[in-house]
């Protein structure tokens, strides 16, 4: 995209907060963006470039990595051990009804509307 609209990486590496040699290194497949850059690039692209999910897990994933928040930082908002939040993301184990209302509010609207 960015040489699509022949942006120049340093212009878009400040829009993103990051400096120009990472985001060389993610146009190369060199690195992966950190989830905290996950709603920067989502916001300059205009679209997620994930694919939409359909279990449970997945769903929570996505939600997470689009406010930017690892597994420790969603388990901290909620108040449960972040390898709780990696068990659910894996499809291992699901969520009791009291941590799914806490991740409702966690994780917004977008989410709960996936739910419904």
């Amino acid at each position: 995209m960015r040489l699509k609209h022949d942006f120049k990486q340093i212009d878009v590496a400040s829009r993103l907060g990051v400096n120009p040699w990472t985001l060389r290194n993610w146009e190369h497949n060199r690195t992966e963006p950190r989830v905290q850059y996950y709603p920067a690039i989502m916001d300059f692209l205009g679209y997620c470039p994930y694919q939409r999910v359909d279990t449970l897990g997945r769903k929570m994933m996505l939600h997470r990595t689009h406010q930017g928040l690892t597994q420790r930082q969603l388990a901290q908002l909620i108040k449960v051990d972040p390898g709780l939040v990696s068990r659910w993301e894996m499809g291992i184990r699901s969520p009791i009804e009291g941590v799914m209302l806490k991740l409702l509010g966690a994780l917004g609207e977008r989410f709960v509307k996936h739910e419904q």
